[in-house]
């Protein structure tokens, strides 16, 4: 069952946290940099969950802060749009659903580490039987949406595209899977989103993970995403309550996050916009000449992560797997080989491949246990042999 639908919460009570959110600075985000503050990475659900409330108040404060700057302005939808306010159970919806999980945060560079922004990203997903990407169709509503200055996929080739792409799963059960398309999940920050939007699109590209991304935007932040090099694309679904036949249903203008019997007649459609993965598609600002942000994380902007470090253990368990400690890592424009070899392996785990060190390892690429030696994935074994300071070729 699809989560529960987006919610503009505009007065709810929000989460009383260590420090006043409204007392947070402003990123200050270069065109060499990050100034004052720290990126972190984000890959695990628990770490998320953990902060859940924190980044619903970051979602608050942000949105007061633009509205603040924009006041109401005419949307695609509706001719007096505020900034929207995302709902707490929206959140814990998403955070229940999306899978896999990984992203960033900002966090300022002083000892009480305030939350300045944050984006997480996933697979796409959809809840529908029946579900088709078009923008030239009439009921998708895209035509004449360059009234609102948004650009739009006018001759359905995008469209064409991401229809083109492999799908499979059950709209009840875990969804419809696009195992080649991205999703921009949740994003919120204090003038640090192009930043952030920037950092992950350039790690999907570099992992070649996806091939296409896409977000559902808001009133209010679909023209940030405009700027960012993504287009308005149409898509059309059918929605029918338990025992109605899908196919007699007249499709209409998709809903993101719904599930397939749900009344979406009084919803507004979803303002669904796309992006191409591929290296002239969007936009690099910050460090344009050094690489991007991806290739300059520890080395020109400061990232906090977790290491893994082995515990010592008495003799009688060095066939078992030993636990490992586990700190956190501030680097920055004087970091270390070493601390660079970590940061790498940290920006490759997923928490699906986190391992612990184990004693009495045998050079050997097979699952085999050989002679009490217990197997490591190779990237754990890479990363054990490199703090005993020798470097394995494989």
């Amino acid at each position: 069952m699809a989560p529960s639908l987006y919610i503009k919460d505009m007065h709810a009570k929000l989460p009383t946290l260590h420090y006043s959110m409204a007392d947070v600075p402003n990123c200050r985000i270069t065109s060499d940099g990050i100034e004052g503050s720290v990126v972190h990475l984000a890959f695990e659900r628990e770490l998320w969950e953990g902060v859940i409330e924190e980044l619903w108040a970051l979602c608050h404060e942000a949105a007061d802060r633009r509205g603040n700057k924009t006041g109401a302005f005419h949307g695609i939808h509706h001719e007096h749009a505020e900034a929207e306010r995302i709902s707490l159970s929206f959140l814990q919806d998403r955070l229940e659903t999306d899978d896999p999980i990984r992203g960033f945060f900002i966090r300022t560079e002083d000892e009480q580490q305030r939350l300045q922004g944050f984006i997480w990203y996933t697979t796409f997903t959809t809840w529908t039987h029946w579900f088709k990407w078009d923008s030239t169709a009439p009921r998708a509503g895209l035509k004449g949406s360059n009234r609102h200055g948004i650009r739009w996929d006018k001759s359905g080739e995008l469209s064409a595209e991401l229809e083109a792409q492999q799908r499979s799963g059950d709209p009840t059960q875990e969804g419809v899977i696009w195992p080649r398309v991205g999703e921009i999940a949740v994003m919120s920050g204090l003038e640090c989103g192009g930043f952030l939007l920037q950092l992950v699109l350039e790690e999907m590209r570099s992992k070649g993970l996806y091939d296409y991304v896409v977000v559902q935007a808001t009133e209010s932040s679909a023209g940030f995403y405009d700027r960012m090099g993504f287009i308005r694309v149409g898509a059309l679904a059918k929605y029918a309550k338990p025992g109605q036949d899908v196919m007699r249903s007249v499709s209409m203008a998709y809903r993101h996050f719904t599930g397939p019997a749900d009344d979406v007649k009084e919803m507004d459609s979803s303002i669904m916009m796309a992006i191409r993965l591929t290296e002239a598609a969007s936009p690099r600002r910050v460090l344009a000449d050094h690489g991007g942000i991806l290739a300059n994380l520890g080395v020109k902007i400061p990232v906090s992560f977790q290491v893994k470090e082995k515990v010592d253990a008495p003799f009688f368990f060095s066939r078992s797997v030993k636990a490992c400690s586990e700190r956190n890592v501030v680097i920055g424009p004087r970091a270390t080989r070493m601390q660079l070899q970590q940061l790498s392996e940290a920006l490759g785990s997923s928490s699906s491949l986190n391992t612990c060190c184990i004693d009495g390892w045998s050079v050997k690429k097979s699952r085999r246990n050989v002679a009490g030696d217990v197997w490591m994935i190779p990237k754990a074994y890479r990363s054990w042999m490199f703090q005993r300071g020798s470097f394995p070729n494989f």
